[in-house]
């Protein structure tokens, strides 16, 4: 009943026992999966299975799943979320992937597709703008349905929440954090507790990007390397946020601007994303050469200012409407092997032997 399950409000085993009132009596989550079921291997290769699927971020990715190790062996407060962090960096370079990906690893099954939220936090720049998050005040309208996040805690307690641009957040949500990340509780609109002792906690941030941006424009960026880049951004971290709320949390790390090798290597990601169904339901096999790669990359690049984000754009452009084109047309039948070349600066496909 959707009408129910809308209305949960539970936390952990142990705050029932300690007699905590948040409304566990009500029913149990809908999410099967919990932190307590994954496995000691399945974390032991976690930071692994995220390097396959994100490029250039080992460093960050390392502290992150050492982190969630040491919650998983118990080294950690259980009453707190399993890990709060904060990645600055430039725009473009994987901040968000990496949690993305981080549920998709960890949390995400075949049966279960939820565990994630993105609070996208240019949406809460007003004071009032919590409300969305725990629910208007009683007597407001909708104060009964409960907020975004407490009501997603309440039905998928192991879960990913990410605060996305968290500098363009009102002050209201930082004491919210502050809250999760000291008690790992939440109190909704209605006055129900939701605990977050098996949430993930994420934050974006690009602060002092546009700054950096500035220098190099300047004529300076020709020798800023990445220890300068680390440097400015921390020192503009700690100008715009208040240090309580940043001592709060378990790490902030910088997620480094990404080098050529790495353009390349997230061009095949994409490529290999893009034929993914293609392979599947067309039986075609599709290959590709150094030259296809260095065409995508090269083909209207503006790294510094948009990093990777601008790759999957060209690689439908370039590579899958030509693909689509050719196979509509049935230039090639089921069980084809292809191969992708260049040829004129477009990329052309022929049949391998």
């Amino acid at each position: 009943n959707p009408e129910l399950r809308r209305n949960l409000r539970v936390g952990p085993q142990q705050n029932r026992a300690e007699g905590n009132k948040c409304a566990a009596a009500i029913g149990e989550p809908a999410q099967k999966r919990r932190f307590n079921d994954v496995t000691p291997g399945e974390v032991l290769t976690l930071a692994d299975r995220i390097k396959k699927r994100v490029v250039g971020q080992d460093h960050v990715i390392d502290q992150i799943t050492e982190s969630i190790e040491m919650a998983k062996a118990d080294l950690k407060n259980p009453r707190r979320p399993k890990g709060s962090f904060l990645l600055i960096g430039p725009t473009g370079v994987g901040k968000t992937l990496i949690f993305e990906v981080l549920f998709e690893e960890l949390i995400k099954t075949a049966e279960e597709e939820d565990g994630f939220i993105c609070i996208d936090c240019p949406e809460y720049c007003l004071e009032h703008d919590i409300a969305k998050l725990i629910g208007a005040p009683p007597g407001y309208i909708m104060s009964d349905k409960g907020g975004l996040l407490t009501n997603h805690i309440a039905m998928y307690p192991f879960s990913v929440v990410l605060f996305d641009e968290i500098e363009k957040a009102h002050q209201s949500i930082y004491n919210l954090q502050m809250k999760i990340t000291d008690k790992g509780m939440l109190t909704d609109s209605q006055g129900n507790k939701v605990s977050l002792s098996e949430a993930i906690i994420g934050m974006t941030s690009n602060v002092g990007v546009k700054e950096m941006q500035g220098l190099k424009a300047l004529g300076f960026g020709a020798r800023i390397d990445e220890e300068t880049k680390r440097e400015h951004l921390e020192k503009s971290l700690f100008g715009h946020f208040n240090p309580e709320w940043l001592g709060r949390l378990d790490g902030i790390f910088y997620c480094r601007s990404l080098a050529a090798e790495d353009y390349l290597k997230i061009v095949d990601l994409e490529l290999a994303l893009a034929l993914k169904w293609f392979a599947e339901r067309r039986k075609i096999e599709v290959s590709w050469n150094e030259d296809v790669k260095q065409l995508i990359y090269a083909n209207g690049a503006d790294t510094d200012r948009f990093g990777a984000r601008p790759i999957k754009g060209r690689v439908e452009r370039l590579f899958s409407k030509p693909l689509s084109k050719c196979v509509l047309r049935n230039d090639f039948q089921e069980g084809d092997r292809l191969e992708a070349g260049v040829e004129k600066e477009k990329i052309i496909f022929e049949r391998r032997s």
